[in-house]
């Protein structure tokens, strides 16, 4: 359920391309957001690793590789798959209301 108080505007939803992470800015935190088969998912933009924004990276199939060091992490879970990140990014829950999408906070 929607509550101002706990979730933020990230942007209209005829803005997010279908399979295309998009980097965006919230509360200063650099997030990505990506529609994969209707479903919006938000997570944190930059490597467990090394400081590298994921949306440079290689994506496809709900996964995204990290050109710095060929990380790779699982975009819904935020799980990186193979070394050398070990910790998971931060995903955030969403929520579509009025063709707005909101992440929990």
């Amino acid at each position: 359920m929607y509550d101002p108080d706990n979730h933020v505007e990230v942007c209209n939803i005829e803005d997010i391309p279908d399979d295309k992470l998009m980097p965006v800015n919230i509360e200063g935190e650099e997030l990505m957001v990506v529609k994969i088969d209707g479903k919006y998912i938000v997570s944190s933009r930059i490597c467990s690793h090394k400081y590298y924004d994921l949306t440079k990276g290689h994506f496809a199939d709900g996964y995204v590789t990290c050109m710095l060091h060929t990380s790779i992490f699982e975009v819904e879970s935020g799980e990186p798959q193979n070394p050398p990140a070990i910790e998971t990014l931060q995903t955030y829950e969403t929520l579509v209301k009025d063709g707005k999408l909101y992440i929990k906070i």
